[in-house]
This record gives structure tokens, sequence and C-alpha cells, in this order.
């Protein structure tokens, strides 16, 4: 059932997670910011994540992942609202 925001729970829990440094990751680097994410999460997500956590690519390796064609409040939409796939 969803909570009085329109939010599921595990929404709601990804939410909470998302900017939550401390328990985080990977990060991202936008605009010279840094945001924390969680592999796990954006991977049950989103296949273009699940495909470059796992590429063997220099972004799969790394602890930061810089993300240029962003804007700051893009990016965090964009991996806070993902669909699962």
């Amino acid at each position: 059932m969803n909570s009085p925001n329109n939010f599921s729970e595990e929404e709601n829990a990804n939410k909470s997670l998302f900017l939550n440094e401390e328990q985080s990751d990977i990060l991202f680097k936008v605009e010279g910011k840094i945001i924390p994410a969680h592999k796990s999460i954006l991977t049950k997500k989103s296949r273009y994540f699940a495909n470059l956590f796992k590429s063997g690519m220099v972004e799969s390796r790394q602890q930061i992942i810089e993300m240029n064609d962003f804007e700051e409040q893009i990016f965090k939409g964009f991996a806070l609202f993902l669909p699962p796939f």
C-alpha cells in the first residue's frame, strides 16, 4: 500500500538511503558536487547502471563516477525516481 506521499515503502526506503553518505557504496560527481548512491538500488532499477557496474569499464571500478551530461538536480531526480526495468 502506498504511503500518504504516494510512494511505496520501498521507494521511501530508497529515497532515505539515496543521499546517505555513510551507507553509500558509490559516489557521483555532478557539476562539481558529490552525490552518494547505492549500486544495488541503481542496478535493480536501471539496466544502464546494471550494465555499467558489471562491464569492467573504468567507471565500474571507480569510487567516484563523473556524470558530465547532467545538471545536479536533474541527476538526483533521474536516479531517485528511476522505474524498475
